[in-house]
């Protein structure tokens, strides 16, 4: 009897959501309908490593310009390295626009392109909220793969869980959404969401009702979408160059971290806190009086929630400041010993952070290198700190045999000194161009060394097989 209940309750939980969020069959039509705002990008990707073609998805969000939004572009790239873009409508796989890239969001990764050539495109208009209720049923629109010539496809599912890690995700179970950057819809044909960058989740092997240990780790496939509201606050700043892009605002600490029970129970906190360590002199943070290991318990009066994660309270402090702006006025309360007491930070831009710095790569040598910023000098606790020079940031081949290691700093080259990856290139190539051996002097830690990479024709060849 008890089998027999639990069946019906659960046919019925069914029934109930399907009459409350609508027919299945429109849904998946109406997705259906709004593949003509999807297109495929490709541009040329040009680096230290050469030149290579690099493609993925995106959704025309507005006509007049026609603007696109992508999710598979990495805001670590130089814009100057990508270039050549191209859309190709779903509409219509035979056509080729002329594209411009306009920038990518540092926070979110969200990407926009702009059509150049005329074309008329649909668009699709985003929910201002999401407002999302688990059971509810959703579905998206995407392009497959080369293989069936990107070909249009829809996705379905309920929702079964609102993530918060620590920004919302929805979770849906009872089918699959389609590709990373495809827009997600409600019952009412509402874009509420972007298929996002699927979450690892891990499982342990149970033998004999006992747990082995075993763990396996996974990827839940097209399960994930990100609400509206977590990039709502980006549509209404789209960038309108590469220039443009907004500089996210700090507080001037370089790292942040959980506090844990044990310490959490000595300080008798009643909320989750965040230690700050690494406090920049004359940072925004320093000015308003923070010192490190200072504890962070709100953010203009807001407590942390309890979170499953230690540092996800971590998470969430960079999150609320990175939708602040440079210049904003932040209050952050504080315990310092037994005592609690509020700060007003004024933020200030982001310094350039190492992706950003300019690199030099030598394939006949076998390393990469690139300048030093002040993030590096303020991380950097050892005597090297002031030096000037380059970063090695991974050696191969000659380089490696001769014993250059990764986090080396490179100061001089053949007794010119070398602060630039100007002047790195220069002396470097100008040495092999000669056939002349590369004398490096390096620092590491605080010791000075010497790393000689002998010509080439003095070499050692390498092992047979290889």
């Amino acid at each position: 009897m008890t089998r027999r209940w639990t069946a019906w309750a659960l046919v019925a939980a069914v029934a109930l959501a399907g009459s409350a969020w609508g027919d299945t069959g429109k849904l998946l039509s109406d997705a259906k309908d709004k593949a003509s705002a999807l297109a495929r990008f490709y541009c040329t990707m040009q680096d230290e490593l050469g030149s290579r073609i690099f493609e993925g998805q995106a959704v025309c969000i507005t006509t007049e310009p026609a603007v696109f939004l992508t999710l598979s572009l990495d805001g670590r790239l130089p814009p100057d390295s990508l270039t050549g873009f191209v859309l190709v409508p779903a509409a219509a796989p035979d056509k080729q626009i002329k594209a411009e890239l306009l920038g990518i969001d540092p926070e979110m990764n969200v990407g926009f392109l702009r059509a150049v050539d005329p074309y008329t495109w649909t668009a699709v208009q985003f929910a201002p909220k999401a407002n999302l209720a688990v059971g509810q049923e959703v579905a998206s629109v995407g392009l497959m793969g080369r293989e069936t010539n990107y070909q249009p496809y829809v996705g379905i599912g309920y929702l079964s869980a609102i993530l918060h890690a620590p920004g919302d995700q929805g979770y849906v179970t009872g089918g699959r959404l389609t590709g990373v950057g495809s827009p997600v819809f409600n019952a009412d044909g509402r874009a509420i969401g972007l298929v996002s960058p699927q979450r690892f989740l891990n499982y342990q092997t149970v033998l004999n009702g006992r747990v082995t240990g075993i763990s396996l780790g996974g990827q839940d496939e097209t399960a994930f979408f990100m609400p509206v509201d977590e990039f709502a606050h980006v549509l209404l700043n789209i960038p309108a160059s590469p220039a443009k892009v907004r500089r996210l605002p700090w507080i001037g600490v370089l790292s942040f971290s959980g506090v844990a029970k044990e310490v959490a129970d000595i300080m008798k906190l009643d909320s989750p806190g965040v230690m700050i360590e690494g406090v920049i002199p004359e940072g925004p943070a320093a000015k308003a009086g923070l010192a490190d290991r200072d504890v962070i318990l709100a953010v203009n009066g807001e407590k942390f929630p309890p979170m499953a994660m230690l540092d996800m309270a971590a998470a969430i402090l960079q999150r609320k400041i990175f939708r602040m702006s440079a210049g904003a006025k932040v209050t952050l309360s504080v315990r310092r010993g037994d005592e609690t007491k509020d700060y007003e930070v004024t933020l200030d831009n982001l310094p350039q952070l190492p992706y950003e710095a300019k690199r030099y790569l030598s394939r006949t040598l076998g390393f990469l290198a690139r300048e030093r910023i002040d993030l590096d000098r303020y991380a950097d606790k050892s005597a090297a700190a002031g030096v000037p020079g380059l970063l090695v940031m991974g050696t191969d081949g000659p380089a490696g045999s001769a014993g250059l290691r990764e986090g080396d700093l490179i100061t001089s080259v053949n007794q010119t000194p070398v602060t630039t990856v100007g002047g790195l290139k220069e002396t470097v190539e100008g040495a092999v161009a000669k056939n002349e051996a590369v004398v490096l002097v390096v620092r590491r830690g605080d010791q000075t060394q010497t790393v000689t990479i002998p010509p080439a024709a003095q070499q050692a060849p390498p092992p047979r097989g290889q």
